[in-house]
C-alpha cells in the first residue's frame, strides 16, 4: 500500500498514470486469480515450497520498505537544505 503511494506521487503525465493504472489493475487480477487457486498451489508447492516463499516474499517486503524510508529521509534532508551542497 505504501509502496503503491510513494511510486503514485511521483507520476505526474497522463501517459505515466495511465500505465501506473494497467499495472495496478493488473496486479489486482493476477492477486485475485492466485488467491483463487491458493488451495493448489499450497499441494503443488508444499510445506517447503511455502516457506521458500514466505522467505522470498518478506525479503522483497524488507527492500520496498528500505526504500521508502530512504525516500524519506532523502526528501526530508533535501527539503530542509541540509544537504550541504
Amino acid at each position: 500500500m505504501g509502496a503503491i503511494l510513494v511510486y503514485g506521487a511521483e507520476l505526474k503525465a497522463v501517459p505515466e498514470v495511465a500505465g501506473g493504472l494497467f499495472g495496478l489493475i493488473s496486479g489486482l487480477l493476477i492477486l485475485g486469480i492466485l488467491l483463487h487457486l491458493s488451495g493448489y498451489l499450497e499441494k503443488a508447492l508444499g510445506k517447503t515450497g511455502l516457506n521458500i516463499l514466505s522467505k522470498i516474499s518478506g525479503l522483497v517486503l524488507s527492500a520496498m520498505a528500505a526504500e521508502i524510508v530512504l525516500t524519506g529521509i532523502t526528501g526530508f534532508i533535501a527539503s530542509t537544505g541540509l544537504s550541504g551542497a
